[in-house]
């Protein structure tokens, strides 16, 4: 059975609200807690959680918090907020928990402590942020615990050793330069490039798209001693695939080369307007006497603040395979949807076709927000 997508009702960050401080309050016995709604409003998801953290009793010991762990992570959140099928969405409520180790157990005295609660905290919710300050300030400890997650039976643990160490962690705490070399996060890799749950999988590839951020061609040395699956190669490669590198469309069997071609493209209309959509038609033509694969990319460059184009914006279309001299229509549409990570501004876009890693020419549409 598929599984459903959250259903938001109202703000993420409205995790934390009066109803879950109450919650907090009571495990703690702490009436402080409660007071803390009257902050909220302005405040960021991040930053309600670290206010949280930061108002926790101040000799809060292992112990304790393992008390009010089990509780504080079944808190459901399903009746106003978010659906996730029938269980809801559980473990939210430990991210302040994790700060509060982050920030009080990060001692060499308590550092034993703080990985077994790191530990109990991610099989719950994640402990993924909060271990990237300790691979900084206790570089060698830490390591050597990853390595010890990369083998454990949990597969919470497993994916931690990965996740908690890429490079590029959304929400994450920049690491620092030399806390985490290439070649260490190969070799940790290797161990979870097999595992058995996809959960892990998708870190191990996630982990491996950061790297090829870092050093494009060091990982392409590295990927074949992975064995990775194809599948899995086209979700660790998928930033290189999308710039049109020719090692990584060769590595999942794209030929970057004239043997296909894109005979037309066009799209209508060409003046949009916010949640209005583009329509496109391309031709595509196989010029081989042998099946083909092709990946298309729609590449944007939007107009940006300060009237200049910003970089390059690519969302794939669409894989197939065209028979020997095919020529096959292809029609596709895409829609300007508001999202939080971009902003548009009226004026001039830029757009463009990219086929099998080479660029079409460029073409315009407008934006008005009226």
């Amino acid at each position: 059975m598929q599984q459903k997508r959250f259903q938001l009702v109202r703000p993420f960050k409205e995790i934390i609200r009066d109803e879950s401080l109450a919650h907090l309050a009571k495990l703690l016995q702490e009436k402080k807690i409660m007071t803390l709604g009257k902050q909220l409003s302005s405040l960021s998801l991040k930053e309600r959680m670290l206010l949280v953290s930061e108002n926790l009793p101040t000799s809060l010991s292992k112990d304790d918090l393992l008390k009010i762990m089990v509780p504080l992570a079944h808190l459901q959140e399903t009746k106003d907020l978010f659906s996730l099928n029938e269980k809801g969405l559980q473990g939210f409520l430990l991210w302040p928990l994790g700060l509060y180790v982050e920030k009080n157990f990060k001692t060499k005295e308590k550092l034993r402590d703080a990985f077994f609660l790191l530990e109990e905290i991610t099989k719950r919710f994640t402990s993924e942020f909060f271990i990237r300050s300790f691979m900084d300030d206790f570089p060698l400890e830490t390591k050597k615990r990853l390595f010890m997650w990369a083998t454990s039976n949990n597969h919470h643990l497993r994916r931690l050793a990965s996740e908690g160490s890429r490079p590029f962690l959304p929400w994450g705490k920049k690491l620092k330069e030399d806390t985490f070399s290439f070649q260490e996060s190969i070799h940790l890799l290797k161990i979870l490039s097999q595992d058995s749950s996809l959960y892990v999988q998708k870190s191990v590839c996630n982990h491996l798209n950061d790297l090829s951020r870092l050093s494009p061609q060091n990982l392409m040395k590295a990927i074949p001693s992975l064995n990775l699956s194809e599948i899995q190669k086209r979700k660790a490669l998928r930033s290189l695939i999308k710039k049109g590198d020719s090692s990584a469309l060769q590595l999942v069997g794209i030929k970057k080369d004239k043997s296909c071609s894109l005979e037309s493209w066009s799209f209508t209309p060409r003046h949009l307007q916010l949640n209005e959509t583009l329509f496109f038609h391309a031709s595509l033509k196989n010029k081989q006497h042998k099946e083909q694969k092709i990946i298309i990319h729609l590449v944007f460059s939007f107009l940006q603040q300060n009237n200049q184009w910003g970089k390059n914006k690519i969302f794939k279309v669409r894989e197939l395979i065209l028979a020997p001299l095919e020529e096959r229509p292809l029609t596709f549409s895409w829609t300007m949807k508001e999202v939080t990570t971009r902003k548009y501004y009226p004026g001039k876009q830029k757009i463009a076709l990219q086929f099998n890693g080479e660029m079409s020419e460029i073409k315009f549409f407008s934006f008005s927000k009226k």
